[in-house]
């Protein structure tokens, strides 16, 4: 009972609030860059992160979230690149991203930084409707069949870094890729553009 409580729960966000489009990340605050594609090139160094998070152990369907992500500065440091593969699994829905990243570094001064950032990349979104319980008979056919959908993904961002602070604001999904659409019914499933903030030191 509880499986089919989460996985018609899982369903109804996607489809009908359209939330939780996003996985969940613990460790963001280590890695800005999880979130912010303009926090690329912004240490010295190149940084390689893997991350993986779970929640709800023990429960079918629980979200699943694995991440690995790279940059550095190129270029006399003015210039960061970077590349991101996710997993991101949740009830019937599974999705794998990998993206590219550019950030342009402006240096205000010796101590601080201003970067602006953009990343574009690929969405393949699977689901297995197998994995859930329909109640409504009015649910489409193709629903009987597992689904794959790809969708062309554009994120972009504004960071602040100085030596004692550092400051974000970074948007996903600003073209707003539809994953679905159904012409026998009102369904649609698209991706909403989020804000993200993000301020600490």
């Amino acid at each position: 009972m509880k499986r089919q409580i989460l996985l018609l729960s899982t369903f109804m966000i996607g489809f009908i609030a359209q939330a939780q489009q996003l996985g969940q990340y613990s460790q963001y605050v280590n890695n800005s860059f999880m979130l912010n594609p303009a926090a690329a090139g912004e240490h010295d160094y190149l940084d390689i992160d893997l991350s993986y998070r779970q929640q709800w152990v023990g429960i079918d369907g629980a979200p699943k979230t694995n991440c690995l992500s790279l940059h550095g500065p190129v270029i006399n440091k003015n210039i960061g690149i970077g590349l991101t593969i996710t997993n991101d699994e949740m009830g019937p829905r599974n999705v794998i991203s990998v993206f590219g990243n550019a950030a342009y570094i402006l240096r205000i001064n010796s101590k601080m930084k201003l970067s602006f950032g953009l990343n574009a990349g690929f969405n393949r979104y699977q689901f297995n409707f197998n994995k859930v319980t329909f109640y409504n008979s009015e649910f489409p056919s193709s629903f009987n069949q597992n689904q794959t959908r790809n969708a062309l993904d554009i994120n972009g961002g504004l960071y602040l870094k100085s030596q004692t602070f550092f400051a974000g604001m970074s948007m996903t999904h600003i073209n707003s890729p539809s994953i679905y659409k159904s012409e026998a019914s009102s369904i649609e499933y698209h991706l909403s553009p989020h804000m993200f903030f993000n301020l600490g030191k």
